[in-house]
C-alpha cells in the first residue's frame, strides 16, 4: 500500500515540478520557456521565431525596467504571442537556478557573445540568428523593442 501512495505522490508532484522547471507563466500570461530544446521544438511546431531574453533577474535594474515597461504591459502581448519566449536568466544567487539550466544559459551566452544585460536575441526555429536589441536606457525604449520585434513577424 505504501508503494502505491509513494508512486501516486511521485506522479502527482513529479509532473508539477517538471512543469515548473520548463516554463514560467508571468502576470500577462506569457509563457516563458526555461528549456531551450523545448523552445526550439515549439518554434518548429508553431512556425514562430524564438525570442531569447538574457536577463539578470536578481541584480539587473535595466532588465527589471524592460520587463516592467515592455514585457509586462498588456498592449505588447499580441506581438509577444507571435514568438516562442525563452528566458536565459543569470541570477547572482546561483542557488535560485539549477546547475544544468545555468550551464545551458552560459552556453547560449557564449554562442551569441552576450556582453550586456538585458539583451534580446531573435532566432528562427532552425537556430539561425536574425537580430538582437541590447540594453534599456534613454536610447532604447519600449517602443524600440516593439519596433524591433515587429520586424520578424507578420
Amino acid at each position: 500500500m505504501m508503494k502505491i501512495i509513494v508512486f501516486c505522490l511521485t506522479v502527482l508532484f513529479g509532473n508539477s515540478i517538471t512543469a515548473q522547471e520548463t516554463t514560467r507563466i508571468d502576470s500577462q500570461n506569457l509563457v516563458w520557456n526555461l528549456d531551450f530544446d523545448k523552445a526550439i521544438e515549439l518554434g518548429k511546431l508553431e512556425h514562430k521565431p524564438i525570442l531569447i531574453y538574457f536577463t539578470g533577474s536578481d541584480w539587473c535594474s535595466a532588465c527589471e525596467l524592460v520587463y516592467e515597461e515592455f514585457f509586462a504591459l498588456k498592449k505588447f502581448k499580441p506581438l509577444l504571442d507571435k514568438y516562442i519566449l525563452y528566458e536565459a536568466d543569470f541570477p547572482k544567487k546561483k542557488e535560485n537556478q539549477n546547475a544544468q539550466l545555468l550551464a545551458y544559459n552560459e552556453k547560449l551566452k557564449a554562442t551569441f557573445v552576450i556582453k550586456h544585460f538585458p539583451t534580446t536575441v531573435i532566432i528562427d526555429a532552425k537556430e539561425k540568428y536574425l537580430g538582437e536589441i541590447m540594453g534599456y536606457r534613454r536610447e532604447t525604449t519600449a517602443i524600440d523593442y516593439f519596433n524591433f520585434l515587429k520586424e520578424f513577424v507578420d
